[in-house]
């Protein structure tokens, strides 16, 4: 669902031969990045951020994870390397991209298991802001408990306060994670 709404969100552009710039926030396996670096006829500069050194070496041991040029890991706090890259020049010369996926989760249970609470403030949002290009997209992966639906509403509202449109989708009405 990230991939898709990667481009029919208009942040990327399925038939473009110029570079198009993704940001990752959460590696996991390494699947979403891995998958669009095989996408033929695309030509993308992913960046990936994850906290946790254990998760690339899963990636690389389980999910057949290969860095390249223009497919990197970072081991660094998602917000530490945004807030990095907003302040690392002015709006002209600074780092931009046409999609930032945020796919950072909680390791435990509960009400809004991803993403984590550290997105929904102020200031972070501002920041993530920056460093997209104008018409570019951020697209969030949202996990609530079966009860607690009410809280993707809440990242959507969030969001909704500093970016012109934003959509919240829900994949099916299985798409939850049951207490």
């Amino acid at each position: 669902m990230m991939i898709a709404s990667s481009f029919f969100s208009g942040a990327l552009d399925f038939h473009n031969k110029i570079l198009q710039r993704i940001l990752i926030v959460g590696l996991g396996g390494g699947v979403i990045n891995n998958y669009m670096t095989t996408m033929k006829n695309q030509k993308f500069d992913i960046t990936v951020v994850d906290i946790d050194p254990i998760m690339k070496t899963i990636a690389r041991k389980w999910y057949d994870l290969e860095e390249s040029s223009s497919h990197h890991v970072i081991i660094d706090d998602g917000l530490h390397h945004i807030a990095a890259e907003a302040h690392s020049g002015n709006r002209n010369t600074m780092k931009k991209y046409d999609v930032v996926l945020l796919d950072a989760c909680y390791n435990d249970k509960r009400d809004l298991m991803c993403p984590l609470e550290e997105f929904l403030e102020d200031q972070n949002i501002m920041t993530i802001k920056r460093i997209v290009k104008h018409g570019g997209a951020v697209i969030i992966n949202i996990i609530t408990s079966k009860n607690a639906t009410k809280e993707a509403e809440r990242v959507n509202f969030y969001y909704s306060l500093y970016f012109p449109s934003c959509y919240l989708m829900q994949y099916s009405e299985h798409d939850r994670v049951y207490n």
